[in-house]
């Protein structure tokens, strides 16, 4: 599966900014509607997270995140709970061995190189950080957090990829 690139997310990028406030609303609410085991993945564990501003970043990289996917892959069916749980259980050494030695940078790593999406992965980190213009910066543990959930979006939508278009997709 070819990895979606920097232009491309640029472009969803810019389209999303584009919209009005009530666009951008009617656009994750129709996402939540489409994705909803994602969306409550994502907010899990993120109650703490709950400002108002955050909630507006955490939804806009959701559904920045759908379209990409979407964009480069074509439409994807939902992810439903039961894949959710399947892909955490796979991956469940991972995240016992990062939680007991208090090394979320070893998920990071891993979960970066299985899903093979540099770009996204750097522009996942840099909005993250208030590196770019629509950024929005969390500089504590929670920035952390919302990698590492956002990277387990990008490895389950990868999955969901390759579940709707077995052939490669080049």
């Amino acid at each position: 599966m070819k990895p979606i690139y920097r232009d491309t997310i640029a472009r969803i990028d810019k389209s999303i900014k584009k919209l009005s406030p009530n666009e951008l609303k009617e656009a994750i609410e129709g996402m939540k509607v489409r994705q909803p085991f994602l969306f409550d993945f994502i907010w899990k564990l993120t109650d703490e997270l709950s400002t108002k501003e955050n909630i507006v970043h955490l939804n806009y990289l959701f559904l920045f995140s759908v379209r990409c996917y979407e964009f480069c892959y074509g439409h994807l069916n939902e992810i439903n709970q039961i894949s959710i749980n399947v892909l955490l259980k796979k991956w469940k050494n991972v995240i016992e061995q990062s939680l007991k030695h208090d090394n979320p940078a070893q998920m990071v790593n891993e979960l970066n190189r299985i899903n093979n999406q540099p770009d996204m992965a750097d522009y996942l980190t840099e909005y993250l950080l208030g590196l770019n213009e629509s950024a929005f910066a969390i500089r504590n543990n929670a920035s952390t957090l919302i990698k590492i959930k956002f990277l387990f979006v990008f490895n389950m939508l990868n999955v969901q990829v390759k579940k709707n278009y077995p052939e490669p997709i080049e």
